[in-house]
């Protein structure tokens, strides 16, 4: 069943601050709800925005899910202590009360690694990949990045392109709410110190494993850890591997032209693909038969050990919160390799786990 998006209407950080006052106020929903269509009211005339954006403070700050109780108690404590910080309150409330959001700030996030600036429709495609290419997802997208300039994170410096905008959280009273949010995303089970936004510990201890195991396909492993670390490497190969279903070249200008079409026609672009096309042949997955043209060099990978590291690869792209396990051996980014993953293997493994959705067999991390 698709996941519920549930934000669809931009929200003001005064009106998210008004909401967080009642409730410190102590009064109780019934009166926090009639509170807030007279304050919405005044810049609010249509009765179903002002019903959805309500919905949304009230969503995030009066009646939250059990999950958010202890966010919400220490975002109201640090309120009380700060006034220079609030919008980070307010950010991680709503990026710990909307999957959608959460999804969309990592996408930004994850690019934000190589570059400041990204495009809406570059975003858009990438929540289409994730969430499917609904039209409530195109409207929630434009609603939470509106959302986020009235926060005061992002800018626009012209239609269609935002930049980001860092600002510095001080005090351990927000840092405490920011690794509270963190933590509630569970996108792991625990997190180094020393890499508060590293998500390769596990993909990394699985990589080290198979390492001491094998010499055949060690390039393998490479490939995973640098796929897993950078997504610029991810968006690259999975759209050589796209291409790689109907012949095995591709022309480095073809590639250039769909990075500039998906990351924005910026010179960094240039640069990193140049540098991993050099790489991409050094570790003899594509070859150069002449200047400007590769040709894919796909070999086998037999261990279940390497296969291991590129199923946990393939599901650390999280494009998809699971997949068919029929598709395994076709994921676009995998082009490079010939591989099996069998339903024996995956049932045994404590790493996964297998469900039956209208008759196929899915498998996700566990």
């Amino acid at each position: 069943m698709a996941a519920t998006v549930g934000f669809l209407r931009a929200v003001k950080l005064t009106w998210m601050n008004k909401t967080a006052e009642l409730v410190l106020e102590g009064k109780n929903p019934e009166e926090i709800r009639k509170e807030l269509n007279e304050y919405l009211a005044f810049e609010i005339k249509s009765a179903t925005t002002l019903r959805k954006t309500r919905d949304i403070l009230m969503h995030t700050w009066v009646t939250p899910s059990a999950e958010l109780a202890e966010i919400r108690k220490a975002a109201l404590e640090a309120y009380t202590r700060t006034s220079s910080n609030r919008y980070a309150l307010q950010y991680c409330m709503l990026l710990s009360a909307y999957p959608v959001i959460a999804d969309i700030c990592g996408l930004i996030g994850k690019l934000s690694t190589i570059q400041d600036e990204f495009t809406t429709a570059w975003l858009k495609e990438k929540m289409y990949e994730a969430w499917g290419e609904r039209e409530t997802i195109a409207d929630s997208l434009k609603y939470i990045l509106q959302s986020l300039r009235d926060f005061g994170v992002i800018v626009r410096p012209k239609i269609g392109t935002h930049r980001i905008n860092v600002q510095s959280a001080e005090s351990n009273d927000v840092v405490n709410v920011i690794l509270m949010a963190i933590l509630h995303l569970k996108e792991r089970a625990y997190y180094e110190v020393s890499e508060p936004s590293a998500e390769l510990a596990e993909i990394r201890k699985a990589a080290l494993e198979a390492y001491t195991r094998t010499s055949s396909n060690r390039y393998a492993l490479q490939y995973c850890m640098l796929l897993s670390a950078y997504p610029v490497i991810a968006d690259i190969c999975g759209l050589i591997g796209k291409l790689s279903t109907i012949q095995d070249e591709f022309t480095t200008a073809w590639l250039k032209e769909k990075m500039y079409e998906a990351w924005g026609e910026r010179e960094t672009i240039a640069d990193s693909l140049k540098y991993i096309l050099q790489s991409l042949r050094d570790f003899g997955v594509i070859v150069r038969p002449k200047i400007g043209t590769h040709r894919i060099n796909v070999q086998s990978a037999e261990s279940n050990d390497v296969v291991n590291v590129i199923l946990m690869a393939i599901l650390h792209l999280k494009e998809r919160a699971y997949y068919e396990v029929s598709e395994l051996s076709n994921i676009p980014q995998m082009f490079p390799f010939n591989y099996a993953v069998s339903l024996e293997w995956l049932h045994n493994s404590p790493k996964y786990v297998l469900n039956n959705y209208g008759g196929k067999m899915t498998v996700a991390s566990r």
